[in-house]
């Protein structure tokens, strides 16, 4: 089998040309937040395990059964309210 010579190397570039050489260079440098991906669907469902005090999870009960509404309709609209006023803090969209 026949060796074969390397081939003559390229001048070094500088980082500037490398960078701008660069095909899947990002076209905004703006960070985009996990929820604007645009795979993300509003119509998919995910669980949120976890455990609760036990005052606050009778509470829930409670009102589940005196206002005729689910339990998730309740914790969701609770856990979105809480996230919408942390995401107006932190001077972030929610949407």
């Amino acid at each position: 089998m026949a060796i074969k010579m390397p081939g003559r190397r390229q001048p070094p570039v500088s980082p500037e040309e490398f960078i701008a050489g660069a095909t899947a260079a990002p076209e905004s440098q703006k960070p985009t937040l996990p929820w604007q991906d645009p795979r993300v669907r509003d119509d998919l469902r995910v669980q949120l395990n976890t455990k609760l005090p036990e005052r606050l999870s009778i509470q829930i009960e409670y009102l589940h059964r005196q206002l005729n509404r689910e339990k998730q309709d309740i914790v969701e609209e609770a856990l979105r309210a809480w996230v919408r006023q942390q995401l107006k803090a932190l001077d972030l969209p929610s949407d």
